[in-house]
């Protein structure tokens, strides 16, 4: 009875489902046998019954009820008793997704098998919150829920339950920062997933939604980190098949063409197969806490680190590992920056001080994990004391200062130290570095850094010799030379000019070892291990014997005719009575020689590899020149002026323009050797041409053409007439100046680029407005300044001689005798000069805020600051006080721009009133950068007083002057370090501003009586002529 029933009842409903739709009554009875055997006619007709009410409850029910009838025979196999409550529970999930998306209900339910057999009844409901949670995020119908459940069955298979859970959160995450991102998210993820190892597929995950908010902040990735991860991908080892390649790229979901989550995921895939088995775990663990800490070093990490790390030795990645996973626990940041600059640290520090520099930087990330970032970056100046310190290595920057006060002392003058490119090391092959200073011999040249010895002393050692060195050049007479008109008839000379020096370089060392004992062991230690010329087996033979006289050792027994000469050639060098002009004459014997063997393999000299036919051709006549006297009446002590003018040699044309009989060099050598003076004609010759001189380039010195006078002419045409003449004036030239971080309390090395150049303006109207304007008060200043000039003379007491006897001392001195002590014979009274020796540097704030009118006025401030400058120039050139002008402004730390108005020693001229008045608005108000290259110039200068006066309107900013522009701390913290940098000098530093709220950050920044705030700008030029009388009398 019951069986009839039940029967009749399905009979029943599919009679109803038909009426709705035919296919769903044959979806019904197609299913009806798969379920009908396996329960009981109760469980079926439940079955059923909720098919049809599924069918009726909506108007795509009809789609649900077909998905249901398909799917629920394999669903009921999974699900727990009573069925009839599980399968209504199921489809109430259904039917409330339908509700919101009809194809998210058939998605859910044709997923719910692969889930219900993976995650278990249980997890259903918070399955179906999951998807209802990503539909409601969207906020408009989207395939975002649909993709979400279609997608759960293989997540589910790559990772259960845990993953799904991860996946679904990830999604939601995207979901609010933007949709579009979360469906990409969804429907490329999985096969992602796929790619990665089972152990790493929830890291993943998580390492994305750490990376999610700050996703829109990632910069896309360049089209050349795609061939770097296509180049990652072709070096993989053989089990890495698992990767698809599409176009050369692994496989991926994509956010965004070139989305960084995408570069991401692809990133950390190669990386990970790439690692060997022991490093993986460790370096997932490394990444993750980089994510949580500098997200926005994630993609940089995934990119360079793999890259690196199997150029290291074993021992080497387990230090570094161990290092990283320390560094994880106190500074992502600090980790991101090790593993990111990785390859420039391997190229900056010694592997065998790598380990313990390091731990350097980790004992900094304890400290401070901002300076442990930039010690990794190699920016601080710790981090490279720390390498320099490790390895033995000794840089300019450390020892500068002291290697221009020993320069001083030597020679009695002002020297700055400049540094050579190059490091000095024990590299193989390495050829001598220069040892020479400039050619005016202000400065002394020096290696950026010296890694000869294992000691600091030691290397230290090595720079004070280059100073001596270059010392001698001055104390023997070297500089005095003139080498450039010496150097000019020569076919090569710069082959001349290396010759030159080698030979110079000897008789100089010689000198110091006879004149300073204290040397002479550091100078020999030098000299025996400097590196040979190998690029010319003569030049190894010269330089081999130059050493040998050098240290007043014996020669060894020479190699034939050639050696013989050379040996007595170089001797005279070695004589107390030889000079610079010793050298040159060595130097013209020898340069045949030289050019005998430009063509030769470098043979080494001693295993007589020489060619004999080399010694039957020109070699021969370079023995020659080698032997021949010198000619008759010369002395080789003489200047070569008063050689040069024992014989003139006539012009000897034929009539055809830039043509001539070629001289032959042993002709030019006899010329030279018997004085005449040669000119060359500015021929259009190429730099390779083998034609020698010819009897058209010798010329008379010609005489100097004067140059018509300007009067009459208006100053603006004779200053553009100048101007032309010159090519627009002084050249540009750059500099690199550390920068003062106080989140890591160090020095951010050569981290400012300044750029000095003189502003560019034909024009003096400017000026001459302001003269006429304040004509008054430019008298008055030159009236007062004049009556706080000093006296000429004053009396100097207690003098050892003098014009008259001071009574007092004499008459001590008498009773001193008398009582049978020492007198004194300080008794005098000595009239002397009295001197005022002051420098002071004005440095102008061009930045855009200067281009503000002034109220009720049509001048700007910077037309108040030019004014102001004006006005002291006028009044100093009274004064005769030492003075110079600069502007600075600039973009960034690459673009600091310093304009040079008027230079220390340049006169007061038409061309510096002009570019006074054409100093005109920029940009930005980079002020460390300006104060510490103004430092270097006043700091040089030999005043007694020295002043540094910084006129603005405002304070410190730049768009990078720290990370957010809108923070003033970092550039007020700089341009206090800078401040005190000039005050360590001894150099007075006062600030003027003329931004009313100036106390607020000039008290911090200036500190004490050190600045002062103009609240009326416009009395600027009245008030800084008072400020400088107070700063200077």
């Amino acid at each position: 009875m019951r069986g009839r029933k039940g029967e009749k009842g399905l009979l029943g409903i599919s009679e109803a489902l038909e009426q709705i739709h035919e296919r769903l009554g044959a979806e019904f009875r197609q299913a009806l046998p798969r379920v009908i055997h396996r329960f009981s006619h109760e469980e079926v007709l439940g079955w059923a019954s909720l098919g049809r009410e599924c069918a009726a409850d909506h108007w795509q029910g009809k789609e649900l009820a077909l998905e249901y009838f398909r799917t629920s025979p394999e669903v009921i196999g999974h699900m727990p008793s009573p069925l009839s409550q599980s399968l209504r529970e199921w489809m109430e999930h259904g039917r409330s997704l339908a509700h919101l998306n009809s194809e998210a209900g058939r998605e859910y339910i044709k997923a719910s098998p692969a889930f219900l057999k993976d995650a278990g009844f249980p997890r259903l409901r918070c399955w179906a919150e999951e998807g209802e949670r990503l539909f409601r995020l969207a906020g408009k119908p989207t395939r975002l829920l649909s993709l979400y459940l279609s997608s759960s069955p293989q997540i589910l298979s790559l990772g259960g339950w845990e993953l799904l859970h991860r996946w679904g959160d990830v999604g939601v995450q995207l979901a609010k920062l933007d949709v579009q991102w979360a469906i990409s998210f969804l429907a490329e993820g999985a096969p992602c997933l796929v790619q990665l190892e089972p152990q790493f597929r929830e890291k993943a995950l998580i390492l994305t939604g750490l990376l999610a908010p700050t996703a829109r902040k990632q910069p896309s990735i360049p089209s050349g980190s795609w061939m770097k991860a296509s180049n990652c991908l072709s070096g993989n080892p053989s089990g890495s098949s698992a990767f698809s390649v599409r176009g050369g790229l692994p496989g991926g979901f994509r956010i965004g063409p070139k989305g960084p989550l995408q570069a991401l995921w692809q990133l950390c895939a190669i990386a990970t197969h790439r690692m060997e088995d022991g490093y993986r775990e460790p370096f997932w663990e490394m990444a993750l806490s980089i994510a949580r800490h500098a997200p926005e070093k994630a993609l940089s990490f995934w990119e360079h680190a793999p890259g690196t790390f199997p150029l290291l030795e074993n021992a080497e990645k387990e230090r570094l590992i161990s290092i990283g996973l320390r560094l994880a626990r106190i500074s992502g940041d600090a980790l991101a920056e090790l593993f990111c600059h990785l390859p420039q640290i391997l190229e900056a520090v010694p592997r065998s001080a790598l380990a313990g520099w390091m731990e350097e930087g980790l004992a900094l990330a304890r400290e401070n994990s901002s300076a442990a970032a930039a010690f990794f970056r190699l920016e601080s100046r710790r981090s490279r004391l720390a390498i320099d310190g490790r390895d033995g290595g000794v840089a300019l920057k450390e020892v500068a200062s002291i290697l221009q006060l020993y320069a001083h002392a030597l020679t009695g003058k002002k020297i700055e130290a400049q540094a050579w490119e190059p490091v000095l090391s024990q590299v193989e092959g390495a050829e001598p570095l220069p040892r020479y200073p400039t050619p005016e011999g202000q400065a002394f040249r020096f290696p950026s850094q010296v890694k000869l010895h294992p000691t600091r002393r030691e290397n230290f050692s090595v720079y004070k010799i280059y100073a001596a060195h270059q010392a001698g050049y001055h104390e023997f007479g070297s500089l005095e030379f003139p080498l450039a008109e010496f150097l000019a008839p020569f076919p090569h000379p710069d082959r001349a000019r290396q010759l030159f020096h080698l030979l110079e370089d000897a008789r100089v060392d010689w000198q110091l070892r006879r004149e300073y004992s204290g040397l002479a062991q550091e100078l020999e230690r030098f000299l025996t291990q400097r590196p040979p010329y190998r690029e010319l087996a003569i030049l190894e033979e010269v330089n081999r014997l130059l050493l040998t006289f050098c240290l007043d050792r014996e020669p060894s027994p020479p190699h034939g005719p050639i050696g013989s000469a050379l040996q007595r050639a170089l001797s005279r060098l070695f004589r107390p009575e030889a000079t610079v002009y010793t050298t040159a004459w060595t130097v013209a014997r020898l340069y045949l020689l030289l050019q005998a063997f430009l063509d030769l393999p470098a043979l080494p000299w001693s295993q007589g590899l020489v060619p004999d036919e080399l010694l039957e051709g020109l070699a021969q006549e370079a023995l020659g020149c080698l032997e021949a006297p010198l000619a008759a009446g010369t002395d080789e002590a003489a200047p070569l002026e008063e050689l040069f003018e024992k014989l003139k040699l006539k012009k000897s044309l034929d009539g055809r323009a830039g043509e001539g009989t070629p001289i032959p060099w042993e002709l030019l050598l006899k010329l030279i050797e018997a004085g005449v003076q040669l000119d060359l004609k500015g021929l259009s010759r190429g730099e390779n041409d083998s034609g020698g001189l010819c009897i058209a380039d010798l010329d008379l010195p010609s005489l100097p053409t004067q140059e018509a006078p300007a009067e009459g002419r208006e100053p603006e045409k004779v200053l553009a007439t100048k101007r032309k003449a010159t090519h627009s004036g002084r050249a540009e030239r750059f500099f690199f100046y550390d920068e003062w971080d106080y989140l890591i309390r160090d020095y951010r090395l050569g981290w400012c680029r300044l750029r000095e150049m003189a502003p560019e303006g034909d024009s003096i109207d400017f000026v001459d407005q302001a003269l006429a304007e304040y004509s008054d008060l430019i008298r008055a200043l030159r009236k007062r300044f004049q009556r706080l000039k000093p006296q000429a003379y004053y009396r100097q007491r207690g003098a050892l001689q003098g014009e008259e006897v001071e009574l007092d001392a004499a008459l001590e001195a008498i009773v001193d005798r008398k009582s049978g002590q020492s007198p004194s014979e300080k008794v005098y009274i000595e009239r002397r000069k009295k001197k005022r020796e002051v420098s002071t540097l004005f440095l102008l704030d061009m930045s855009a805020s200067t281009d503000e009118k002034l109220p009720d006025s049509t001048k700007r401030i910077i037309d108040v600051e030019k004014e102001a400058a004006l006005l002291m120039a006028e009044a100093l050139e009274a004064l005769r006080d030492e003075y110079a002008i600069y502007g600075f402004s600039g973009f960034g730390r690459e673009n600091v721009d310093f304009f040079v108005v008027k230079d220390f020693g340049e006169g007061y001229s038409l061309e510096v009133k002009a570019r006074l008045a054409a100093l005109r608005p920029h940009r930005s108000t980079r002020m460390g950068p300006a104060i510490r290259h103004s430092l270097q110039k006043i700091a040089a200068r030999e005043a007694q007083l020295k002043t540094l006066i910084l006129l603005s309107d405002g304070y410190p900013q730049d768009h990078d002057y720290g990370e957010d522009r809108t923070d003033r701390e970092y550039g007020l913290h700089d341009t206090r370090m800078a401040l005190q940098e000039v005050r360590r000098q001894g150099v007075k530093a006062f600030c003027i501003t003329v931004d009313p709220t100036g106390n607020d950050y000039l008290r911090r920044m200036c500190g004490g009586p050190h600045y002062m705030v103009i609240r009326d700008i416009a009395s600027l030029p009245r008030e800084l002529p008072r400020i400088y009388q107070g700063l200077t009398f």
